[in-house]
């Protein structure tokens, strides 16, 4: 199931997880773009609904160099399985 960004009438993501009787420990999450974007929802979900079993972070190949910090902080603090994905542009 792909949970993404959209409307107020949308369900939340906890929604979403109590509806089908999941538990973010246990499933995996993906993040498109690592921008100031995605790091700020990615910030917000382990605030708030603590940490998944595996993050995958994907972005452009040529982002991923401007990436480094914020990749290097999440992997200093995420403890969970972590994958970097540079995906190739058209």
């Amino acid at each position: 199931m792909a949970i993404t960004a959209g409307s107020a009438r949308d369900p939340t993501i906890r929604q979403v997880l109590a509806a089908v009787g999941a538990d973010l420990a246990g499933i995996k999450v993906a993040v498109l773009g690592f921008g100031s974007i995605g790091q700020a929802s990615l910030s917000l979900l382990l605030d708030k609904l603590g940490s998944p079993a595996q993050l995958i972070i994907a972005d452009l190949e040529t982002q991923l160099p401007h990436l480094e910090q914020a990749l290097a902080s999440l992997k200093a603090d995420y403890t969970g399985e972590l994958t970097v994905l540079g995906v190739r542009g058209h």
